[in-house]
């Protein structure tokens, strides 16, 4: 199978940036558009900037993998086990995002790494997201969830970071942006606002959370205000603080080196990564099968049947999480279409399973001798 054979060119150029400052990030963009011309793959994140193409290269990147190598890593990522919180959610979106934007050939080959993953997380009770980082960066630091605590910014990981302070015990929760935000995510019940320029006036607060974007400047820790009494955590890639800070500072970089110096930590991560192989595995062996063969067609109408629904439910249900549907939506699939392809296997009836495959197209216009 084709797909198959070009895994071979599937390749990753990867670099670490947990909390890189602006010209480290500004350097290693820069290398990166001049080494990895279209089609390739970006996935950015505040641990990582990696490339994933088809192409020789001789870049600069302190990780290079191809193969089957650079497929597994790509899986482990979606799956989140290299992220800092073990099987955060968001990683798999943002990956899915990344392929997406890259041709077609690319793609299919991605889209195995990514399927084992989700395979991994809808057998496995991961319930972690990003705003578990204010968790690690309070264990890490012996601080308790008390008093108040002021999040610079509104994306997507402040949002997770405020609603996780106001879950753990923290009386007081701000959150300070350039606009007040947007949505249905920020209750004025549950948050104070300020406006950045407003900030300086905030009363003293116990910690501090920076989630301010790469467009933001960076702020001087040593002047920081409003007053922190206890810890400043530095989320920012690039980061948020520069300068020696007066309270206790931690920032994604050093969260991680906690994290790969962590032996059950390491243990647990070691025994997610041998299971989440077999799956890759399997859907490797799944993807011989293709659409001349009995099972891969009805394997490639049933997608077909299931993407069309899940989309359907993103429409009527724009409330809940894309991931959401599509990892309930394939766990569905793969539980009821499990045991009967193992049968069909088994039975090795082509007719059998020709029909069978005919009754699942979704076009009216199907016909068993167009395959």
């Amino acid at each position: 199978m084709q797909l198959l054979s070009d895994l071979e060119r599937f390749a990753v150029c990867s670099w670490s940036v947990a909390s890189a400052s602006r010209e480290q990030l500004r350097s290693i963009s820069a290398a990166v558009a001049a080494a990895h011309p279209a089609p390739t793959a970006l996935l950015s994140s505040c641990q990582r900037i990696e490339v994933y193409h088809q192409a020789d290269c001789g870049c600069a990147a302190p990780l290079h993998l191809s193969g089957s190598a650079a497929l597994a890593h790509l899986s482990e990522v979606a799956a989140g086990l290299h992220s800092v919180v073990l099987g955060e959610r968001e990683i798999l979106g943002q990956v899915r995002k990344a392929m997406s934007s890259t041709d077609s050939s690319l793609n299919r080959q991605a889209a195995l790494a990514v399927a084992a993953a989700r395979d991994l997380r809808s057998e496995t009770a991961f319930d972690a997201h990003t705003g578990h980082l204010l968790d690690r960066g309070l264990r890490l630091t012996g601080t308790v969830a008390a008093g108040r605590i002021l999040i610079l910014g509104a994306g997507v990981t402040a949002r997770a970071v405020a609603r996780r302070a106001a879950q753990i015990g923290f009386a007081a929760v701000s959150v300070a942006a350039r606009v007040h935000p947007e949505g249905e995510w920020f209750d004025s019940a549950a948050y104070e606002f300020f406006t950045l320029g407003e900030v300086a006036a905030a009363p003293p607060q116990d910690v501090l959370v920076a989630c301010l974007g790469s467009g933001a400047a960076e702020l001087d820790a040593a002047n920081c205000l409003p007053i922190v009494r206890s810890l400043i955590i530095d989320l920012g890639t690039p980061r948020n603080f520069g300068g020696t800070a007066p309270v206790r500072l931690i920032d994604i970089a050093e969260m991680e080196a906690a994290e790969t110096g962590e032996s059950h930590s390491l243990q647990k991560r070691e025994e997610l990564r041998a299971r989440l192989q077999t799956h890759l595995q399997r859907r490797l062996g799944l993807a011989a099968e293709d659409s001349s063969t009995s099972l891969g067609l009805l394997r490639r109408n049933v997608e077909e049947v299931r993407q069309s629904e899940a989309a359907r439910a993103r429409r009527l249900h724009p409330d809940i999480s894309p991931e959401f549907i599509d990892t309930l939506t394939h766990a569905l699939v793969n539980q009821i279409f499990h045991l009967p392809t193992q049968r069909l296997r088994a039975a090795n009836d082509r007719q059998l399973a020709d029909d069978l495959a005919a009754l699942f197209n979704p076009s009216p216009a199907f016909e068993k001798g167009n395959r």
